[in-house]
């Protein structure tokens, strides 16, 4: 028995070293150069800085007045137009040749370099191409009447500052890939290319560090198992910031589409989250007490429905206020922690009175005596007063949060555009009723869930196309999907090299700017191979599984202190595994794509702070030494 103790021990201290290896390997220093239009942007002579007197935003909020927000910004209607201010008129003519006079300059400074290559010869045609744009549409609104210009200089605004404009939503966004920020923000630019090199060269060290760090602070805290899921945690954050890495130096340098990489601020972004994920994932690992404390703090002051409400509150606000990243984010932690209440307060009770009622009596009874009382007259009524008691528990305790919980899912989907969000905040509480109500109730909720999506398909000739697209991604005159095959089939057997993805085809087509979230798993397989990739996603998937099996079986100990902690960070694990086979449905054509991205290896907040959290409180619950 102790050898095999010893073999087991042995051999999850090889898988730990060799993760390990494998993270500082997929971190080291290949082809960190600099292989866009950027670089020869970065080696000009600084032109004068130019800051705009007025945005076409600004413009538009002028000339539309009261209006804005309710008429879109390219209205040629004259009801609009006609009180437009002629101070503004002016400033924004002078604007406009201001930036004349700034591509302008760029340009000489283009034609003064010597030594000429592909990507300054790109960067001269948009500079080119920038002038005329600009110079025509001034040159047509001084042919025409005053209350006739507006449309014009709008538009040459919008190309001079690089800026978009979605007349549906009324929203404008700033494209980084634009030569207007260079042009605008050059001095910025630079200095971001400048912490880019500093960065994709010493990632390495930053792996090292963090490694150093978390070897430091649970040697003696976490059994060697724990140490083996830490250690993956960390090989996973290095491939996603390795593939990151390779996007901020190497995408969009083969096509024309781009004028600068617009991920060039995309690595130290992450390094950022990176670092506020990893500060939680150790918080969690290392203060389980005191955050059991201030569980126990929290439940015992706090009933189930009050708490739900202040969670909702809180969703709501994390929406209006933070966006939909952190609040997806937020929406999840309250759906878990709403869920995980439920399941701690009531989980007993409900089973035993599911064992002797049955279900559907509970639940039809719950719904038609709302307002009842138990009572207990006669002992001969007993087992009629349970029944009206059980029923009222799950219907003034139960049935509430169920709805509050169903509304808030509603609200994210419909007002937020949260869909990703939504559905996995729907797939955490639909495993919390099966837990709580049983397999008939499971395959009830299924059959409604089925006949719901039928018939939204059958109405939705968006969802319809969608399907269409990814049954045949090929036919589509632009398809995402297509491009993504292409690049996925032409990276096999084996991907390609370390730091050598091909972002864009000979052709100049690149693959899609969501990449590095809807599409991650793809982009996993292009850059090592399908087999490594699948190994990779199915070791996650597992881990994830067992973490939350191992939370949920310790959590059903009826005198285990840290019962609700567990059932919460099993249903973290859940969330981010719910997450991670959406995303690799997505990706296989299965369902169509929510915006979500892969667990740990995608760029941004709704892919780290989640699991981050789940794993750590679940490493210490069960793999703590005392």
């Amino acid at each position: 028995m102790q050898k095999k103790q010893a073999g087991f021990h042995f051999l999850i201290r090889v898988t730990t070293i060799f993760l390990l290896v494998s993270g500082l390997f997929i971190t080291l220093n290949i082809n960190t150069d600099l292989q866009t239009k950027d670089i020869a942007l970065h080696n000009l002579d600084q032109i004068t800085i130019h800051k705009p007197a007025i945005t076409a935003k600004e413009f538009c909020q002028s000339t539309l007045k009261e209006n804005f927000g309710t008429i879109h910004c390219g209205t040629n209607d004259p009801r609009y137009l006609d009180g437009w201010d002629e101070n503004t008129h002016q400033i924004a003519l002078e604007e406009l040749q201001t930036s004349l006079n700034t591509y302008t300059e760029l340009l000489e400074k283009i034609h003064s370099v010597k030594e000429i290559n592909s990507s300054l010869v790109e960067i001269e045609s948009a500079t080119q191409r920038k002038i005329f744009q600009i110079d025509r549409l001034i040159g047509i609104s001084k042919t025409k009447l005053k209350s006739d210009q507006y449309k014009d200089i709008f538009n040459a605004l919008l190309i001079a500052q690089g800026i978009s404009y979605n007349p549906y939503t009324n929203r404008f966004k700033s494209s980084p890939q634009n030569l207007a920020q260079y042009a605008l923000n050059q001095s910025s630019v630079k200095q971001q290319l400048e912490r880019l090199s500093f960065f994709s060269k010493n990632l390495q060290y930053f792996f090292l560090l963090f490694c150093a760090i978390a070897y430091l602070l649970i040697r003696n805290q976490i059994d060697i198992t724990g140490q083996m899921f830490s250690a993956f945690y960390f090989l996973l954050m290095a491939c996603g910031l390795s593939i990151i890495r390779d996007a901020s130096l190497h995408y969009g340098g083969e096509s024309s589409l781009f004028d600068l990489n617009p991920f060039r601020q995309i690595l130290e972004r992450q390094l950022s989250i990176t670092l506020l994920a990893i500060g939680l994932f150790f918080i969690c690992l290392l203060g389980t007490r005191y955050i059991q404390s201030l569980v126990n703090a929290t439940v015992e002051n706090l009933s189930p429905i009050t708490s739900s409400l202040l969670l909702t509150i809180f969703t709501l606000l994390s929406y209006f206020v933070f966006g939909s990243a952190i609040g997806s984010e937020t929406f999840k932690l309250s759906t878990c922690l709403i869920s995980a209440a439920i399941l701690f307060k009531y989980g007993r009770p409900i089973e035993l009175a599911r064992e002797k009622f049955g279900l559907q009596k509970m639940l039809w009874r719950s719904l038609n005596n709302l307002t009842s009382k138990a009572v207990y007259k006669r002992e001969g009524q007993e087992l009629v007063s349970l029944k009206i008691y059980f029923s009222n528990y799950m219907s003034k305790k139960i049935l509430f949060q169920l709805i509050l919980v169903a509304t808030l899912m509603a609200v994210v989907a419909v007002i937020f555009s949260d869909l990703g969000g939504a559905l996995i905040s729907a797939c955490i509480f639909t495993f919390m009723l099966f837990i709580l109500l049983g397999r008939k109730f499971a395959l009830t909720l299924l059959a409604v869930f089925s006949c719901v999506s039928v018939f939204i398909f059958t109405l939705s000739e968006k969802i319809q196309s969608r399907v269409q697209l990814m049954a045949e991604p090929m036919r589509a005159n632009i398809s995402d999907f297509a491009r993504l095959i292409q690049f996925e089939q032409a990276a096999q057997p084996w991907g390609y090299r370390f730091g050598y993805i091909q972002w864009c085809s000979p052709d100049g087509n690149c693959v899609p700017l969501q990449s590095l979230s809807d599409y991650m798993p793809t982009l996993l397989s292009g850059w090592i191979g399908r087999i490594p990739s699948l190994i990779i996603l199915c070791a996650f998937t597992i881990a994830l599984l067992w973490l939350a099996y191992q939370c949920f079986i310790s959590a059903w100990q009826v005198n285990d202190s840290y019962r609700y902690l567990k059932i919460f960070s099993a249903l973290l694990c859940l969330a981010s595994l719910f997450q991670l086979l959406v995303t690799l449905m997505g990706n296989l054509r299965v369902i169509p794509l929510t915006g979500l991205g892969t667990p740990l290896i995608s760029i941004g907040i709704s892919s780290l702070i989640t699991t981050s959290i789940g794993l750590g409180l679940a490493i210490s619950l069960c793999y703590k030494n005392k």
